[in-house]
C-alpha cells in the first residue's frame, strides 16, 4: 500500500515539474495545490480510516515482510566496520524506526539463545564492530498470526520468517524465527492537515 502511494506521489511530482515548463507561475501554484490536495485525499483514503478492512490488513502484513528485510539491510551496514561511520550511524537510526519500541529483544544471532538482546545493545555491539559481518538474508516470510485489533489505536499479529546468514568462504547457516508485527495508529503531520494514519513496525523477534 505504501509503495503504491509512493508511485503515486512521484507522478504528481513528475506532473508538476512538468507543468512548470509550460505553464505561468500562477498556474504552477495552481496545479501544486490541486495535487497536494489530490495526494493528501489519497492518504486519506488509504489511511485514514478507524478500523481496517481485510484487503488493507493484508497489505500491512506484507509491508511487515518489507520491514524484516530492510531490518536485514540496515543491520549489514551497522555492522561493517568498513563502511563510511556516518553511514553506520544513519543506519542504526533507521533500524529504530522499525520498532514499535526503542527497547525490543532481538534474537537474529546464531551464537546468541532464544532470548536475544535488546536493540540499542544490538546495534552498540554492532558499532564496536562485535556483531558478526555476514549477509543476512530474509526469505518466506508468512503470517502465522493475523493482525488483530488490539484498541482504538493497534493492531497486532505474528510472522514466521527464515533467516539465513552467508559467511566468508561460502558458508552459510539458515534458521526459522518468528517476529510480533504492529499497525499503530499515530497522528501524520501532511501539508497544513493533521492525518491519522496507520503504520507497521515490528517488535520482539526471537
Amino acid at each position: 500500500m505504501n509503495r503504491y502511494l509512493f508511485l503515486f506521489v512521484i507522478s504528481v511530482i513528475y506532473l508538476i515539474c512538468s507543468a512548470r515548463s509550460c505553464n505561468d507561475r500562477d498556474d504552477v501554484a495552481a496545479g501544486e495545490q490541486r495535487s497536494l490536495s489530490m495526494v493528501r485525499d489519497s492518504v486519506k483514503n488509504e489511511s485514514g480510516v478507524e478500523f481496517l478492512s481485510d484487503e488493507a490488513i493484508r497489505g500491512l502484513e506484507v509491508t511487515a515482510g518489507e520491514k524484516l528485510r530492510d531490518l536485514a539491510d540496515y543491520l549489514q551496514i551497522v555492522n561493517d566496520t568498513n563502511a563510511d561511520p556516518v553511514f553506520r550511524k544513519k543506519a542504526a537510526v533507521m533500524v529504530s524506526t522499525l520498532f514499535i519500541s526503542g527497547n525490543p529483544r532481538i534474537c537474529l544471532n546464531f551464537n546468541q539463545d532464544r532470548s536475544g538482546i535488546l536493540l540499542p545493545k544490538l546495534l552498540q555491539d554492532g558499532m564496536d564492530g562485535k556483531q558478526p559481518q555476514a549477509e543476512l538474508l530474509i526469505s518466506s516470510v508468512q503470517t502465522i498470526n493475523p493482525l488483530k485489533r488490539t484498541n482504538d489505536t493497534i493492531y497486532s499479529g505474528q510472522i514466521r520468517f527464515v533467516q539465513t546468514n552467508r559467511f566468508a568462504a561460502g558458508r552459510s547457516a539458515e534458521i526459522e524465527r518468528r517476529a510480533q508485527m504492529f499497525s499503530v495508529r499515530s497522528r501524520k503531520v501532511f501539508g497544513s492537515d493533521t492525518l491519522l494514519v496507520w503504520k507497521v513496525v515490528l517488535g520482539n523477534i526471537e
